[in-house]
């Protein structure tokens, strides 16, 4: 439980700071990147409530930005998980998509030095 309390704020801070570096690195207009943030972090609900009622699989709850934070909170903090499917699918979830958006960081910061060394 100690380490839960823990792990869960450092998860979530990450994941929704990955998350906004990731939309915020596809494109240079800020306009577009504010539209882009406020459309995932606020219609991300919705579209998966409405996936999941379409299709009838609660797995589509895995595109809900605030049901899969608040999943792998009750997961890792020993709590009834909301959904039904496996809680620690969350936890994998939010680990691979900070893992991937360090990943295409790296790259597009690799290929922005390289550009700066050769001169362009």
């Amino acid at each position: 439980l100690v380490g839960g309390l823990l792990i869960v704020p450092v998860l979530t801070s990450l994941f929704i700071a990955s998350v906004t570096l990731v939309i915020s690195s596809m494109s240079s207009n800020s306009r577009y990147v504010k539209i882009i943030m406020i459309l995932f972090f606020f219609t991300s609900p919705a579209v998966a409530e409405i996936l999941r009622d379409v299709f009838r699989n609660s797995y589509f709850e895995l595109l809900n930005f605030f049901g899969t934070i608040q999943q792998m909170g009750t997961f890792l903090l020993g709590g009834k998980p909301e959904f039904s499917f496996p809680a620690w699918i969350s936890v994998l979830e939010v680990v691979l998509i900070i893992l991937g958006s360090m990943l295409l960081l790296y790259r597009r910061i690799g290929k922005l030095e390289a550009q700066l060394e050769s001169g362009n």
